[in-house]
């Protein structure tokens, strides 16, 4: 940068600094934070380094020494924030309660803690008294179970991280000597830090893990808090530093949209699929106690195939179940909900706690066999980690009820619990999804919750691939996959973010993005997405003046906003236009689409006789759309048939009849008022 350039920057950023640091200065004197010092500081440091060069002094490092100053504000102004939250943010004050007074985050101690941990229970497997172990065992969960509960809070309330600090946590994280629970709490409690105040390095360190990590359920945890986290990123952040594959990164965002979809599927699984799977179950659940249902004799004399129909039935519902869940869909989200509200998650730690059998706020059960039971079920779920939680604390009410030749069964192997998608298959997919369904549960059961940032808020922009989009062209393929997920499961508002903000690089998507905006204004009648659209086919026509598509989508937006277009269409472009039509109608004689734009091409020629030909073509096919109707009424006018043209107009009017007659006239048929008013009162007469 030249010298009187980057001056300009300085003058300019002075301004913007000086503005911040005053906002800053407020903010401390609100919220009496112990921060003023700092901020002095660096108020000392922007006005000598503006001095120094203001008076014609030189320095290479200027500039770097000016960005690291930024770097200092932007840190400070994350402390400051963070402060006034713990003050008055219910969830920032249960953390510090959380961490019983004590704010010290001495990360050479995190460490040597949870590897502490690891040795304990090594050593714990030198003992040989069975009774001494356990409860040793217990000892050494319940101790450690309160150390997670401290550092998830401090690491939570810890101010901007320094680079070296993130070092040291990315080293922890990663590290083969710690327990792969604790490492993965640490993911979680950093994505949920970044969810309230973004911080780059708490990001980078997710990023990193994703990255290094050989524990794939950890690396699975830390992508999809990486590119969730992203939605509260600041400008500044920059993410083509951190490359994501372009399949993982649609792969995510699908499953993102699978997981918001879940109250819809809440209502087909309560209302299509439960029904016919409890009716048709043997077993039935009642006063806390899994019974056998009695067979009736005189049923099955009079109706000797009603087992083998309810058994189809059952069959067809299951499978239902297993392809929706294949899919990527949540199918326990409402079984569970209500044992959310168990005392065990009021702590925030257990929401997102990978599940083990030794935790110590779980309910004590009577004896080994029942805990092998729970165990040797749980483990056969595929069940996200809260609802493993779940399901053990309704098993452990109900299990002395199971009959003893299943329990006998279940203990021996005989006997495996036959859950909807237990043979899943346990791939990265479904690592992230059972991840983002303990996300979505939190988000969506856990009262405190409302006091963070939702990423999962189905109101807001969760489109987390706008951070990768309009920077590099190899993303259009994301947006169009999205895209059509979107359009799948009915989430309008999302995909109208995504289409209008969404800035395509290739022919592919400016295309797929025109058509998309087309079908968008057709719903709002907005006209900038329409002349969007026409400006992406325009650009796509500079690199390819024959491209079929374009000339396709501009002959319909030619019609769809005809006092607007008529103008830009000279007579070389429009015969482009036929050209293309006519091919495309070669090659597929039965698309109407294609037979409904040669009838608007032939309309803008004035080419009558094959504006008719393939009007009455679209009119025996049953395929008319209503210009159609307009334009043999408007013609048929022309040559005095009065009856058929009122029969056509007839026809076109699911608008209001004046509508007609303006698009009638736009296409060149002279229409008096006079005859407006008479055709009018005829049509309305019936």
């Amino acid at each position: 940068m030249s010298l009187r350039n980057l001056k300009k920057v300085i003058i300019t950023q002075k301004i913007m600094l000086t503005k911040k640091i005053n906002e800053l200065r407020r903010q401390i004197a609100d919220n009496k934070s112990p921060f003023m010092d700092d901020l002095e500081r660096i108020e000392a440091d922007l006005n000598r380094m503006s001095q120094f060069y203001f008076n014609g002094n030189s320095d290479p490092e200027l500039e770097n020494i000016y960005e690291a100053l930024k770097r200092r504000i932007a840190k400070l102004e994350t402390n400051v924030n963070l402060y006034g939250l713990s003050k008055g943010n219910p969830f920032f004050q249960r953390m510090v309660a959380d961490t019983r007074g004590n704010y010290t985050f001495d990360l050479d101690d995190l460490r040597n803690r949870l590897e502490d941990f690891v040795v304990d229970l090594t050593m714990l497997e030198l003992e040989t008294d069975e009774a001494v172990k356990a409860s040793k065992r217990k000892e050494i969960f319940a101790n450690h179970h309160e150390y997670r509960k401290s550092f998830f809070a401090k690491l939570f309330l810890a101010p901007a991280l320094t680079k070296e600090q993130a070092e040291t946590i990315e080293e922890t994280v990663l590290s083969s000597s710690i327990d792969s629970v604790d490492a993965r709490i640490l993911v979680s409690v950093l994505f949920l830090s970044c969810l309230s105040i973004f911080d780059s390095c708490k990001a980078d360190i997710l990023y990193n893990v994703y990255a290094k990590s050989d524990n794939e359920m950890l690396k699975q945890s830390a992508i999809v808090s990486y590119l969730l986290c992203l939605l509260f990123s600041d400008d500044n952040y920059d993410v083509c530093r951190n490359p994501v594959p372009e399949d993982l990164i649609t792969s995510v965002q699908r499953q993102f949209i699978y997981t918001l979809d879940t109250p819809r599927l809440d209502r087909i699984m309560e209302q299509e699929i439960m029904p016919d799977v409890i009716k048709n179950s043997e077993f039935d659940f009642k006063n806390n106690k899994i019974i056998r249902r009695e067979k009736d004799n005189l049923e099955d004399i009079l109706h000797p195939n009603k087992d083998e129909e309810a058994m189809e039935r059952m069959e067809a519902a299951m499978n239902k179940m297993k392809r929706m869940q294949e899919q990527g869909n949540d199918l326990f989200f409402s079984g569970f909900r209500h044992a959310k509200h168990h005392p065990f998650f009021n702590t925030v730690l257990n929401w997102f706690c990978p599940f083990y059998i030794d935790h110590p706020q779980l309910p004590t059960f009577n004896n080994e066999d029942d805990l092998t039971i729970a165990t040797k079920m749980v483990k056969r779920t595929p069940f996200c980690e809260s609802d493993k939680y779940s399901f053990v604390i309704s098993m452990h009410s109900a299990i002395s009820t199971i009959p003893d030749n299943i329990r006998s069964m279940i203990l021996q192997g005989d006997a495996q619990l036959d859950v909807i998608g237990a043979d899943i298959e346990r791939d990265e997919a479904y690592m992230r999804r059972i991840y983002m369904q303990d996300i979505f549960r939190f988000f969506k059961l856990n009262p405190l919750a409302k006091n963070l940032r939702n990423p999962l808020d189905p109101t807001a922009n969760c489109m987390f691939i706008m951070c990768f989009l309009n920077k590099d062209e190899k993303y259009d393929k994301v947006a169009i996959s999205v895209c059509k997920t979107l359009r799948k499961h009915g989430q309008e508002a999302s995909l109208i973010y995504l289409i209008r903000n969404w800035k395509p690089m290739t022919t592919e998507g400016r295309i797929f993005n025109a058509f998309s905006l087309m079908q968008l204004y057709e719903m709002t009648l907005k006209y900038d997405d329409l002349s969007e659209a026409v400006d992406l086919f325009h650009d796509v026509l500079r690199k390819d003046e024959h491209n079929m598509q374009a000339l396709f989508g501009l002959t319909k937006a030619y019609f769809m906003e005809i006092q607007h277009y008529k103008v830009l269409f000279d007579v070389v472009f429009k015969k482009k236009i036929l050209k293309c039509l006519l091919a495309l109608h070669f090659k597929n004689e039965e698309d109407v689409s294609v037979l409904h734009n040669l009838v608007r091409a032939y309309i803008m020629f004035k080419d009558w006789d094959n504006a008719l030909k393939y009007s009455h073509e679209l009119v025996e096919k049953g395929k008319a759309e209503p210009f159609v109707f307009v334009f043999l009424g408007g013609h048929s006018l022309s040559e005095g048939k009065i009856k058929q043209g009122v029969r056509y107009f007839k026809q076109a009017s699911g608008k209001s009849v004046r509508n007609i007659f303006t698009q009638a006239i736009d296409m060149g048929f002279d229409i008096s008022e006079l005859e407006q008013d008479l055709i009018e009162n005829i049509i309305e007469k019936g």
